[in-house]
């Protein structure tokens, strides 16, 4: 006999859709203790004949790097990698196939904040092994930026995170995605890396590419990250005039930008 398929809502896709935007939303109204429900819920949907593969990709995706933020957030690292472990052991079908650099990222920032420093980068490195593992750009500049800054919780002017912040920019550049928050940081994170080999003036040239993306995009985070770079690289110059004017400049930019996106 064959087995018949329960009633699907046409809707479906839309409803989980909202159902993940309402953590997402707890999230950015500082809500965030209430949020793991709606964003864990991703994985606990029917795998088979509900929803197409790319529809549960789009949704695996993003709600990991939700989650990724939630337990940053909530400060609670150890739980954070249980969990993430755990999804990888489950083997979730479109998890393992199509988000495992979300996965490895993830992990690698609770095992970060763990002083597990050897396995982090162990997977950080897996993550940046992966080429085009789903066509998402969005997913790789996020993965990469992301790889980058854990890269320099290890070391400030490594070589690894310096290719990373490289990847984003390239990606994000092909993609049109210049707009995307996480592009002028990684522009940014990469100043910070040759204002730290002590290469001041490709440092600030950067910055001044960054600020130009900014004031396009009208991205205040990203002014943020570049005013406090510019910041230390006026003043290791003696440059205190322009390091007081970048530093107000800074300031200006933190009260548009929420906790979430300070990083």
């Amino acid at each position: 006999m064959q087995r018949e398929h329960p009633a699907v809502s046409p809707t479906f896709y839309a409803d989980s859709l909202r159902t993940l935007g309402r953590g997402i939303r707890l999230i950015k109204e500082e809500k965030e203790s209430l949020a793991f429900p709606p964003l864990d819920s991703v994985f606990r949907l029917p795998v088979d004949d509900v929803l197409t593969t790319e529809e549960l990709r789009r949704l695996s995706s993003e709600s990991l790097r939700r989650l990724m933020i939630y337990f940053n957030l909530m400060m609670n690292f150890e739980s954070g990698y249980q969990y993430f472990d755990s999804l990888e052991r489950a083997k979730h079908p479109v998890v393992s196939r199509y988000c495992r650099r979300e996965l490895w990222v993830a992990k690698a920032q609770m095992l970060m904040a763990l002083d597990r420093h050897a396995e982090a980068v162990d997977y950080l490195n897996r993550a940046m092994a992966l080429k085009d593992e789903n066509n998402d750009p969005l997913s790789e500049i996020f993965c990469t930026a992301t790889a980058g800054i854990t890269y320099m919780g290890v070391d400030t002017i490594s070589t690894r995170a310096e290719s990373a912040f490289r990847r984003a920019c390239r990606v994000a550049e092909r993609s049109g995605l210049s707009n995307y928050w996480l592009y002028p940081q990684a522009i940014g994170r990469l100043a910070d890396i040759y204002l730290q080999q002590g290469k001041y003036e490709e440092s600030i040239s950067l910055c001044r590419e960054a600020i130009r993306l900014c004031e396009k995009s009208g991205s205040y985070h990203g002014k943020l990250v570049v005013a406090e770079i510019l910041t230390e690289a006026y003043r290791l110059l003696g440059l205190y005039e322009e390091a007081c004017r970048y530093f107000s400049a800074g300031e200006r930019a933190s009260r548009h930008v929420p906790k979430l996106t300070i990083t």
